[in-house]
This record gives structure tokens, C-alpha cells and sequence, in this order.
């Protein structure tokens, strides 16, 4: 059974897109509900935070936290989920098209 490579490439940005949706969600619960992360999960939460931070840096410079009050909200997840989804789209059009 051969892997098609192009699939593996829609699989490795879906993936990512999952984990940096976790990403999204961890990051709310912290910062509003006030959630702690138990230390049984810190070793996974920290695998989060190291594989989604390097690529959300790239968005950081794009657009400036906004101010709400006296928190600030950081929309470079929710940019950065949009251009992996984006990505994600345009690749299966141009490996599958007409599917």
C-alpha cells in the first residue's frame, strides 16, 4: 500500500489545524474562566505551546493585540487557523481538482 503524498500533506495540516484549535481553547480557558492547568496535563499543554508558537509568531507582527479594557486579545490564532484552513483548501483543489 503506497502512501500518496499529497494526502499526507492535507493529513499534516489538518493535524495542525486540530492541535492549534487546542491551542485556541486552552489559551480562553486560561485567560477567562481562570482555569489552572492540572500538573498531570502540563506536560501536554506544554507540547501544545511548543508546536504552535513558533508558527503563530509569524502572525503576531501582522496585527497588534487588541485592547480590551485592561486585557489584551491576541488574534493571531484565530488568523493563523484561517490561513491553514485557507491553505488546506487551495492544496486540495490543486492536488484533487475537480473532486
Amino acid at each position: 500500500m503506497d502512501l500518496d503524498p499529497r494526502i499526507l500533506i492535507l493529513f499534516a495540516i489538518s493535524a495542525y489545524r486540530s492541535i492549534l484549535f487546542v491551542y485556541i481553547i486552552m489559551t480562553l480557558l486560561q485567560s477567562l474562566a481562570d482555569l489552572r492547568i492540572p500538573d498531570v496535563l502540563r506536560p501536554a499543554v506544554n507540547f501544545v505551546y511548543d508546536v504552535c508558537e513558533p508558527f503563530l509568531r509569524l502572525f503576531r507582527g501582522l496585527l497588534p493585540a487588541m485592547r480590551l479594557g485592561g486585557m489584551g486579545l491576541d488574534l493571531s490564532p484565530l488568523i493563523a487557523f484561517l490561513a491553514l484552513f485557507i491553505l488546506e483548501q487551495v492544496l486540495r483543489q490543486v492536488f484533487f481538482p475537480g473532486a
